[in-house]
């Protein structure tokens, strides 16, 4: 909407606000000649002697017009204006001036601020303190006057301000409430938003460690089996058969992922553990690779990270299983090291280490994913990745993971 048509809207408000309340007052002031005439007086006569009060209506009318452009200042001259009546005859009737009073008091409290709305109710209260004075020392002793003033001015003005405050703090309350509302939903919606990245973070996770470990083994032996075909038949074969068990493993974990993602904890699909990185090795052995395992425990009749929550010890099986991964990829022929250290009281060390590469790599392009994935899987269950070329050439992957119920005896960082 332009600011031309809500001007326009504006002033056809307040003309409206002030032909209502003038015509309520006229109204008044009808029903009150038509009460005089019952005792004898005319109408026209009663009418007559009343034209001044009249005539500060219709000033009063006027003046609202402008009551939301200069909400104080339109207070003052409705105010004012009634004063003139205050030492005539028809005082008592000049009550009903006041109804333009309270309006424009109760526009003052909802619309202005600061010290223009102070000075201007000030300035009302004496008038109306004043005009009220004179009408009642008419017709009352000077106490009782005093009184009477004293309580026109709080039903006049103390009481359209009070109403007016009570809305304006309501208003203000109602758009806070709004405000915090709008926050609030802002804030589930960022949340939601976050979840969902994680969720997504999660399943990249899951896929690429999936793909990076199997796929690249079946690529490595598909390039062996390509060679024998026609030299080594028997060794061909058996590379074929690696690369069917290979697929098959692939499937299970894929499986794995689906039923974890449709809910499949509460079916009784497990997560895997540290102790399945024998299952890995004993693989990376099988298609030909170098892999030397060993395992530290605390004690024989306890089993590798017993303590451990289940994230941890799929954290510690990603990392095993795309570090791996790594070393075939980026340093084939290389000989490799898993080494599993469960005897500190606070936390589980697992160490993945490679020599350099026994020949030059393939070249295919690498999205560097891994050590992402690897990074964010020990930030969420607290652990600790460290990783980096070793001094012989080789690269080494560290992985400390904390333990879900720490004995009170920590190692020292």
């Amino acid at each position: 909407m332009s600011a031309l048509a809500t001007s326009r809207r504006l002033l056809a408000r307040d003309v409206l606000r002030a032909a209502v309340t003038t015509g309520l007052t006229v109204v008044l002031v009808m029903v009150g000649a038509f009460s005089l005439s019952g005792s004898g007086d005319r109408v026209t006569d009663v009418l007559a002697s009343w034209w001044p009060v009249l005539l500060v209506l219709v000033l009063q009318g006027v003046a609202l017009v402008w009551s939301t452009r200069a909400p104080a200042v339109v207070l003052v001259i409705v105010a004012v204006t009634p004063f003139c009546t205050a030492f005539l005859d028809v005082a008592q009737i000049s009550t009903v001036t006041m109804i333009p009073i309270m309006v424009a008091a109760y526009l003052v409290g909802t619309r202005s601020d600061g010290a223009p709305r102070r000075g201007g109710v000030l300035a009302a209260a004496v008038a109306v303190t004043a005009t009220a004075l004179i009408d009642a020392l008419q017709s009352m002793p000077p106490l009782f006057a005093v009184l009477t003033s004293i309580a026109q001015l709080l039903l006049v003005l103390g009481v359209p301000l009070v109403i007016a405050f009570v809305v304006v703090a309501r208003r203000r309350l109602v758009i806070a409430l709004r405000a915090e509302k709008e926050a609030l939903e802002r804030m589930q919606e960022a949340l939601l938003q976050t979840a969902i990245a994680q969720e997504r973070a999660g399943i990249a996770r899951e896929l690429h460690d999936i793909a990076a470990h199997h796929m690249s083994g079946i690529a490595l032996m598909c390039a062996a089996v390509e060679r024998q075909v026609d030299t080594e038949p028997d060794a061909a074969k058996a590379g074929l058969r690696q690369i069917r068990t290979q697929s098959r493993l692939v499937l299970g974990d894929l499986r794995q992922v689906v039923g974890l993602l449709r809910g499949g904890a509460e079916r009784g699909v497990e997560t895997h553990r540290i102790d399945a990185v024998r299952d890995l090795v004993a693989t990376s052995t099988a298609d030909g690779e170098s892999v030397d395992l060993r395992v530290t425990t605390r004690s024989k009749h306890t089993a590798v990270g017993d303590d451990l929550g289940p994230l941890a010890h799929l954290a510690g099986y990603r990392m095993v299983q795309e570090s791996l991964a790594n070393a075939a990829r980026h340093a084939p022929g290389a000989r490799r090291e898993v080494h599993v250290d469960d005897t500190a009281p606070a936390s589980l060390l697992i160490t993945v280490r490679n020599g350099p590469a026994a020949h030059a790599p393939d070249p295919e392009p690498t999205e560097g994913f891994g050590l992402r994935g690897m990074l964010e899987r020990a930030e969420l269950v607290h652990g600790v990745l460290q990783y980096g070329p070793t001094p012989e050439g080789g690269w080494q992957v560290s992985l400390r993971l904390p333990r879900a119920e720490p004995t009170e005896t920590r190692e020292a960082p």
